[in-house]
């Protein structure tokens, strides 16, 4: 109360706070109009006041969904789901937030059928009328990389970082970019000193320039040249690697169980059902780029005469087909994961390219914060560019063989495979398993897990013996 008194500068009692009265300020704020000038005001407030200069605004947007009835005027609305939830109803709430605290600084409340794109210029603006300042860099995700949404940030003398989708750079146009870069040399090695002392390899960058120009709020003509950051994030282009040599092993199996006979399976018996059948396998797993064949066995047996039956040649056909990958097209593809392209108006002495990748992944430049972006920052990304195939000097060496009682890396891999792929195979009973399924588990039970998987599996046939006893 007496802070109130001191600010206001009026008697306040407790009774000037009451519910009734509480319920008045809310309707007054409710109104858009009075509640963005609040927000604006509140917000410079305390900015001022907390003496913060904010070189980065995050912009994003996120649904919240409930499971109550749509009006044609409300907010919650039937759209696109972010959590999955097709079949609830969901608010779409835009935030631009300080960055590194976290403190929003603007606010956007739509109905959740609203699309995306065109809540980042208003949101945009709505920050930029609270910071009251030029220069400050604003990140977001693809969506943001709409072109109107740029070329807002540019005619406001601001610098904005975001992803281009793939409906602005097509698969094609990466490629081509990608070709003529690699032609000019390496790339730049993304380096950054840990806390702990150690070098993490974050990226690797090619860097080109782009001449833009648009019409925004059907009158003002902005043209600007952007540069365009190719970024290739080394974890992502990791786990999409494994994930793609994952699909390949997934697809050779799928291949090579398509003619397995099985009770209830229908037989392939012509060429052409055996190329529809694997190439539906290669469209599933998404690798286009393997190579099959198939092929088909023809065996003529005599049929001997019996009672009115003349004798005859009767002819058994057996399709076989086989999958091999094409080396070269999975490399190319591999080459190819991980890489992104990027946007942004930041001069290269404000923002280089170890400030964008670590504004990205929303991590501050310096360690102790003394220098928040969009400052220089003590990066290590002037070390010499290395080849993907040359090991870094402080990574630990991969011994040739594994540990005992493991002979090879490669009976690592396929048993890591077999207990991936056929996770049900040991708890099914014996007597259930036919003449290849029981080559697999033999082999299982063979190999250095071998006693670990007994013991599991004696374990489960008791507790089924039991189970099924009482």
């Amino acid at each position: 109360m007496d802070t109130l008194r001191a600010c206001m500068g009026q008697l306040i009692e407790e009774l000037d706070l009451t519910d009734d009265r509480l319920a008045d300020v809310l309707r007054t704020l409710a109104d858009d109009t009075h509640w963005a000038g609040f927000e604006r005001v509140l917000g410079q407030e305390l900015l001022r006041v907390y003496d913060l200069s904010p070189p980065c605004v995050r912009v994003d947007m996120t649904t919240v969904s409930q499971a109550g009835q749509v009006t044609a005027e409300g907010l919650f609305q039937f759209g696109y789901s972010k959590d999955r939830r097709p079949d609830a109803p969901q608010v779409k709430v835009g935030l631009a937030t300080l960055d590194p605290l976290g403190l929003p600084l603007a606010r956007l409340i739509v109905p959740g059928n609203r699309a995306d794109d065109p809540l980042y210029v208003p949101l945009i603006k709505q920050a930029r009328a609270v910071v009251g300042r030029r220069g400050v860099l604003y990140v977001g995700d693809c969506k943001m990389g709409a072109l109107a949404t740029r070329a807002t940030v540019e005619d406001g003398y601001n610098y904005d970082l975001c992803p281009l989708a793939a409906t602005q750079v097509p698969p094609e146009t990466l490629d081509h970019d990608l070709a003529e870069a690699r032609a000019a040399g390496p790339p730049k090695r993304i380096a950054w000193a840990e806390a702990d002392g150690t070098v993490a390899h974050l990226a690797d960058s090619y860097e080109r320039a782009e001449a833009c120009a648009t019409v925004i709020e059907g009158w003002m003509d902005v043209r600007w040249t952007e540069r365009r950051p190719l970024i290739r994030s080394i974890i992502r282009a990791q786990a999409a690697e494994m994930a793609l040599r994952a699909r390949v092993v997934r697809t050779h199996q799928a291949i090579a169980d398509l003619t397995v006979a099985r009770r209830g399976k229908q037989r392939i018996d012509t060429v052409e059902a055996a190329r529809a059948a694997a190439t539906a396998v290669l469209t599933r797993y998404d690798v286009g780029g393997g190579q099959v064949t198939i092929t088909a066995d023809i065996q003529a047996h005599a049929v001997r005469a019996y009672a009115d039956r003349p004798a005859q040649v009767r002819q058994t056909r057996t399709i076989q087909v086989h999958a091999t990958v094409d080396t070269a097209a999975l490399e190319a593809v591999v080459a190819r994961l991980g890489w992104r392209v990027y946007a942004t108006n930041a001069p290269a002495a404000t923002l280089s390219a170890t400030q964008s990748v670590l504004a990205y992944r929303q991590e501050e430049p310096d360690p102790e914060g003394e220098r928040p972006l969009p400052e220089p920052v003590v990066a290590v990304d002037t070390l010499p560019a290395q080849s993907q195939d040359t090991p870094r000097a402080d990574a630990p060496p991969v011994p040739v063989v594994p540990p005992a009682p493991w002979t090879s890396w490669e009976e690592v891999r396929q048993v890591w495979e077999a207990l991936k792929e056929q996770r049900g195979l040991l708890l099914r009973r014996p007597d259930h398993l036919n003449s290849r399924q029981q080559a697999q588990v033999e082999a299982l039970l063979a190999s250095p897990v071998g006693p670990t998987l007994t013991v599991a599996r004696d374990f489960l046939t008791d507790w089924y013996t039991l189970y099924r006893d009482c």
